[in-house]
């Protein structure tokens, strides 16, 4: 990926070159930077340039970038324009699902559970959206509601149970809430699901906090998962993830 600054008198560089550049420096902190990109896709979305209009990623980098620096009105507003502009339907739910996630950000909760209900009414397949809408019911109180929205994206025909990173993530969630109310069989058995498929991947990827520290209850549904990974994981491997997911951890505090 490129780094350096895009001159104003040379060529735009490809859209994804630009988006993903936003994004490092977005994450980066480095707003400087960001803002010189955040204002080359911003005249490219005004100006509805097909080749950034359309595509998620220009729209979702730069309500990143206002979000970031404070301009949560301004995301908002950045994310309701690209719903109208990106309508292929493997773009759509990304703008619709993160238009959610800088509502509920800027706490405005009921418009952001609409915004996630949208989204899996509309692309019943985008699991992202049921694992943020979960997350949302569980802040609200709902956890039983968290429960069946989890279990009914695992019903979604095109998804493999054994493989797809997404449900390795429900499964980690699920033996969390599980745990919460006290459904200890159901916990353990989604731990070990989770578990199973940290042969492929860093288990502790799939621990995604949107919300701030981890609570009791996600400690308890990952060290049931640790648990069962001793089984599942030959020594090393199990080492490895039991010391990443304490550093994951620790850095949520």
């Amino acid at each position: 990926m490129r780094q350096d600054h895009p001159a104003k008198s040379t060529p735009l560089p490809g859209t994804l070159t630009l988006a993903d550049a936003l994004e490092v420096y977005t994450r980066a902190e480095d707003y400087a930077k960001a803002e010189e990109y955040a204002n080359l896709i911003r005249a490219q979305l005004d100006s509805c340039n097909p080749r950034f209009a359309r595509r998620w990623r220009p729209w979702v980098f730069t309500a990143d970038y206002y979000r970031a620096i404070g301009k949560e009105d301004e995301a908002i507003a950045v994310l309701q324009s690209g719903m109208s502009l990106v309508v292929d339907p493997e773009e759509h739910p990304h703008i619709v699902r993160n238009l959610g996630d800088v509502l509920q950000r800027h706490g405005k909760i009921d418009d952001a559970e609409t915004a996630f209900r949208k989204c899996i009414s509309e692309y019943p397949s985008h699991v992202p959206a049921y694992l943020q809408l979960a997350e949302l019911l569980w802040l609200k109180g709902g956890t039983d509601e968290a429960i069946r929205v989890l279990r009914s994206s695992l019903s979604q025909g095109n998804l493999d149970l054994t493989y797809d990173h997404q449900v390795a993530r429900v499964y980690v969630h699920l033996a969390r809430l599980c745990t919460a109310t006290k459904d200890h069989t159901a916990a353990k058995e989604y731990a070990a699901r989770a578990a199973a498929m940290g042969r492929d991947r860093d288990v502790a990827d799939l621990l995604r906090f949107h919300t701030g520290p981890p609570d009791q209850a996600l400690r308890t549904g990952v060290a049931l998962v640790l648990d069962e990974a001793k089984g599942a994981l030959d020594e090393e491997q199990f080492r490895a993830l039991q010391a990443a997911v304490s550093e994951r951890l620790d850095r949520e505090e």
